[in-house]
């Protein structure tokens, strides 16, 4: 009990402590909602009116995959880049007037790097003009309920009149999960190469958290520090965002304690502790928009438009999760984005090497048709140690073929050759059996 004590002055310590120093001059937002019920476990000044900045890109994302999903484009689509797109300021990759990427590259640089070039030559592709890209952010925004939301340019380069609430980009960190499943994945791209560069992820809260796999970061000088964030642990997820931090160590700290205390508490039926007391007047937005239209602080989607619904005054909190077994050597790596692919000589991704009948595979793994999902048991320093988890994993379900995917940081032990279905019947029966596990998009 007093061990238990302890540990919660601390993190109620260590919260207040990131708080007072955490915030942005121009104000600072929180929110952390259960992605099952909709419920707010943490929540300050979340219908306060804030920039975006490169969380912009997370609805020029959603409209991206929309397309996808919808045959208009493909992987392979040429995105051009015009002198506008072009001559766009940094975060940028440098693409060349008259120069084209594929539109899978293009996701990645909007991801990892934060390109605004890329950005503004997506929209350009997409609607033909900034401007009309821009109609359809807003109309996206609408009919996802982001009706505090307002976008005038796709990466989220400073206008006064381009806005948003803690609120609105928790509805679109949901709704692009929900709605694209088959690419959220691709939040978790640790690095990608243009132009015979690697640009490499700076999401730390992507790498350190153990069960977070993304979604984006963001900053400007008028918003402060940006993220938006989600996280699963033992069957539970959440979403969240800060906007508005100091520094970029200070929001990613606060959004780790956040992110630990609504599963450690938040799922107990303990509310995190307010932090309200640390805001002042001075830290509020510093541009003058039209006042926020009120909105229903008790749901977080439409029911009636078939969306998720949760009222903080009736949704009980799920039950407890299991407590982690976690190895000692074991830390979870970011998943890789469109292939498995071998690093080094050291271990070739895919070899097979426990499941009768199958040869190594060397190179890139090519899911069989309807093959595309994995189990993944563990992430290891050792490369041995992570063979030896896929495999007991392996005798204790007797499916799929044994995988180590060596990250360059981490060897991921993998059970793969599934559909999504099998998957999850495969990873179910698993943690029947006392193994933890989670399914991942190959």
């Amino acid at each position: 009990m007093k061990k238990t004590l302890r540990y919660l002055l601390a993190a109620n310590l260590l919260i207040c402590t990131l708080l007072s120093l955490a915030f942005a001059e121009t104000g600072f937002s929180a929110f952390v909602v259960d992605h099952r019920t909709g419920k707010p476990l943490y929540e300050h000044d979340v219908d306060a009116r804030r920039y975006p900045a490169s969380l912009t890109k997370v609805l020029t994302l959603y409209i991206v995959f929309e397309d996808l999903a919808k045959g208009k484009v493909n992987l392979n689509t040429k995105v051009p880049f015009s002198a506008k797109a072009a001559a766009q300021p940094p975060s940028k990759i440098g693409g060349k007037e008259g120069t084209a990427i594929t539109l899978e590259t293009a996701i990645k640089a909007l991801i990892v790097k934060s390109a605004n070039d890329v950005a503004l030559a997506v929209a350009e592709k997409i609607s033909g003009s900034e401007e009309a890209f821009a109609r359809r952010m807003n109309q996206t925004a609408k009919k996802l309920g982001m009706h505090s939301s307002h976008f005038v340019n796709p990466h989220g380069l400073p206008n006064d009149n381009q806005y948003t609430t803690a609120r609105d980009m928790i509805k679109l960190g949901i709704a692009i999960h929900n709605h694209f499943p088959q690419y959220y994945h691709l939040f978790q791209t640790p690095s990608f190469e243009y132009a015979g560069v690697t640009f490499r992820s700076h999401n730390r809260v992507n790498r350190d958290f153990p069960g977070a796999d993304g979604i984006k970061t963001g900053y400007i000088r008028k918003s402060g520090f940006n993220l938006l964030t989600s996280a699963k642990r033992n069957n539970n997820r959440v979403f969240a965002v800060v906007l508005g931090g100091r520094t970029t160590q200070l929001r990613d700290d606060l959004m780790i304690s956040l992110l630990d205390q609504s599963f450690n508490d938040g799922y107990k039926g303990r509310s995190i502790r307010e932090i309200s007391p640390y805001i002042t007047k001075d830290m509020t937005v510093l541009f003058t928009p039209t006042k926020t239209k009120p909105s229903d602080k008790t749901q977080l989607f439409d029911s009636k438009k078939g969306r998720r619904s949760g009222s903080t005054a009736i949704v009980k909190a799920p039950p407890p999760p299991k407590k982690e077994q976690v190895k000692p050597a074991e830390v979870v790596a970011p998943i890789p984005a469109l292939v498995l692919e071998s690093s080094s000589d050291q271990i070739i991704a895919g070899t097979g090497d426990y499941s009768p009948g199958t040869a190594p595979i060397r190179g890139p793994i090519v899911s069989a048709s309807g093959l595309s999902h994995a189990v993944q048991v563990g992430a290891f320093k050792d490369y041995n140690a992570a063979r030896n988890e896929a495999r007991s994993a392996y005798e204790k379900v007797r499916s799929g073929t044994v995988q180590v995917f060596n990250t360059g940081e981490y060897y991921r032990a993998l059970l793969s050759g599934f559909n999504e279905s099998e998957a999850e019947r495969t990873c179910q029966s698993l943690r029947q059996k006392k193994t933890d596990c989670f399914v991942i998009a190959l």
